[in-house]
């Protein structure tokens, strides 16, 4: 049975991802009978040399302790946590981009004060 004590503060390896990965999404889901999975989404796999590049990959993978049920998830649900996880990294990327914004701003008027302070000397 799974280990449903979160305050162990302990992960318990169940298997490798089958190919290299990298920049995938990925979730953990409890589904109604009780079963925990983890589900990782998409990425980007091996270096291919032929292409110079990363490619993309939208294969999902699953992993549980015990056996997940026949239909893990629907494609209402997958589509909820890819778009959950879309709307969530889009958040980040915004506040990182005003937060520099702030920082620019903050610099710009710091230099412009100072170089007030030096026209009137």
């Amino acid at each position: 049975q799974p280990n449903n004590d979160l305050s162990s503060g302990s992960w318990k390896e169940l298997a490798d991802i089958p190919e290299p990965r990298f920049r995938f999404s990925s979730v953990a889901y409890v589904h109604d009978d009780g079963t925990e999975a983890v589900y990782t989404f998409g990425g980007q796999g091996s270096y291919d040399k032929g292409t110079d590049s990363y490619p993309v990959t939208s294969i999902c993978y699953a992993w549980s302790e015990s056996r997940l049920p026949e239909t893990p998830l629907t494609g209402g649900q997958i589509a909820g946590i890819v778009i959950g996880v879309f709307v969530v990294t889009i958040i980040i990327g915004c506040v990182i981009i005003l937060f520099v914004v702030l920082v620019v701003v903050i610099v710009k008027k710091m230099k412009n004060s100072s170089m007030d302070k030096v026209k009137l000397n």
